[in-house]
């Protein structure tokens, strides 16, 4: 199994200091040698569970290397704790004013171990909503449309493999959505995301960047309590999450209550 780096801060419970070194043992892990407060840490194995994972804005851990980690991470779940996590979340979800509010919602498809949304799918299409997949927008590179999804609708894979529902059907605009479960690898308790680098959500949700009241539609992102760090960088083109929804909490940095 490759190597997976990975950044750590406020160890101390993890350190015995040596000098100007920090040696560190991870269960009968095998002696790894770092210097300063922050710890850069080849693992041999994904599966070690790392309380606190550093802000990106350090050098040592690129954006890339984080993706790295956190895919490695979700790869490493047993199906009951994939299973237990995306009912938990959906019942969070469900709880909220919001959701219960909304008729349009944006979903997806759980790929390379993302949490899967199907349980909370289920409620909505319960409650008489439209959940909807998004589709690669042929027209705008980067962007997405959103079509209506139910249950055992035929899918075509797109170009990167993820499958689509056929486009020929009504293509809804993100503007007039009102919830969209958003699929990350990482996220910080101020609402802001770490996707898979293409920045398809970034491009399409734009225009909230730019709306001072009407924040429609709300951006939810989905993960397990594990992809949350300390602090993401936040970048100018960056469109920040309304909520985060985990298995164990509700990260809520807008002024609403859920």
């Amino acid at each position: 199994m490759p190597d997976v780096v990975v950044h750590v801060r406020h160890a101390e419970s993890l350190i015995h200091r040596t000098g100007t070194h920090l040696n560190l043992w991870f269960k009968n892990e095998d002696l790894l040698t770092s210097q300063a407060e922050d710890v850069l840490l080849i693992l041999s194995s994904p599966s070690i569970i790392v309380d606190s994972i550093a802000s990106s804005h350090s050098p040592a851990v690129s954006r890339s290397e984080l993706r790295k980690l956190m895919r490695a991470r979700r790869a490493a779940l047993s199906e009951t704790e994939r299973d237990e996590a995306a009912l938990s979340v959906a019942e969070r979800i469900a709880a909220t004013n919001w959701f219960r509010r909304s008729r349009h919602i944006a979903c997806y498809l759980p790929q390379n171990g993302e949490l899967d949304p199907t349980p909370l799918m289920q409620r909505a299409w319960a409650m008489g909503k439209i959940c909807y997949l998004p589709v690669l927008n042929t027209l705008h590179a980067n962007r997405m449309w959103f079509v209506p999804y139910s249950a055992g609708d035929k899918l075509i894979p797109n170009r990167y493999g993820i499958p689509e529902p056929i486009t020929s059907r009504h293509r809804l605009s993100a503007h007039k959505l009102d919830l969209v479960l958003t699929p990350l690898v990482a996220f910080d308790a101020q609402g802001n995301r770490l996707g898979q680098g293409g920045g398809f959500y970034d491009q399409t949700f734009a225009f909230l960047r730019h709306r001072r009241h009407w924040r429609k539609p709300r951006l939810i992102g989905i993960a397990y309590e594990f992809q949350r760090v300390a602090r993401l960088q936040n970048h100018d083109w960056d469109v920040p999450l309304y909520a985060v929804a985990t298995e164990t909490t509700l990260y809520f940095p807008g002024k609403e209550t859920p």
